[in-house]
């Protein structure tokens, strides 16, 4: 577990109030904690690694834990606070990059939009929507690299906000490109991601997973496997 040696600003408003920390690794870290919930962090450790897992540019990611003697000394208390003590979920800071904007959207490569689609599908993420008016799209775009980011997946395993994902998600118009083949090759990736969940659990902190916080291993494995009990249902709800 990386200790964090610097925090820093909270990195911008929202459900989860994540903080800008630097670690003794040397690297920056967007981190959630203690404001964010254990259920978000869990959300975000499980659906971070499956996101990688299919070859997403989600960006590297760690479980940190505050220095004692940060927490203890630190100047900032609200936002050391925000962080808590324990282990928290921290997300790699990528420089030179900003929210992606309806100009970015369409150079980001077509098959990409589907895959990141149907993961988001597949893992009942209902958090990335945008329109002509804005919204939470959830993606970074790196401005020197012509290179989208994938972030924010505290509200994954969410069913119940699912209602209006075909409509409301950033890449909608890439259901277009379910093909049978796209469908076969992510059903493929998707078992492979299935085989190593327990593993995946079994990695998460005890501190995270030993409280009733309202995900557990069986709920997600049942999110996971919609796509094998009912395929066509899946891919043409």
């Amino acid at each position: 577990m990386l200790q964090i040696i610097e925090i820093g600003d909270v990195a911008w408003q929202g459900k989860t109030q994540p903080v800008f920390c630097r670690a003794e690794d040397g690297h920056e870290y967007i981190v959630k904690g203690k404001y964010a919930g254990r259920k978000a962090l869990v959300a975000e450790f499980m659906a971070n690694h499956l996101g990688r897992t299919l070859g997403l540019p989600i960006p590297p990611f760690d479980v940190l834990e505050v220095d004692p003697a940060v927490f203890k000394y630190g100047v900032n208390r609200q936002v050391i606070e925000l962080l808590g003590q324990g282990p928290l979920f921290g997300s790699r800071r990528v420089f030179n990059v900003e929210e992606i904007s309806q100009t970015n959207i369409k150079i980001v490569d077509p098959q990409l939009q589907a895959k990141i689609l149907a993961f988001d599908w597949w893992v009942a993420n209902g958090d990335r929507i945008y329109g002509e008016s804005g919204g939470n799209p959830n993606l970074l775009w790196d401005v020197s690299g012509a290179k989208c980011w994938v972030i924010d997946h505290n509200l994954a395993f969410e069913p119940e906000l699912m209602n209006e994902f075909f409509s409301n998600h950033i890449f909608h118009a890439a259901r277009s490109l379910w093909t049978n083949r796209f469908c076969r090759e992510m059903e493929e990736a998707f078992t492979k991601s299935l085989h190593r969940l327990q593993v995946l659990w079994d990695q998460l902190p005890e501190d995270w997973v030993g409280v009733d916080m309202g995900l557990d291993l069986e709920k997600i494995q049942r999110i996971l496997s919609k796509y094998q009990s009912d395929t066509a249902k899946f891919w043409n709800s």
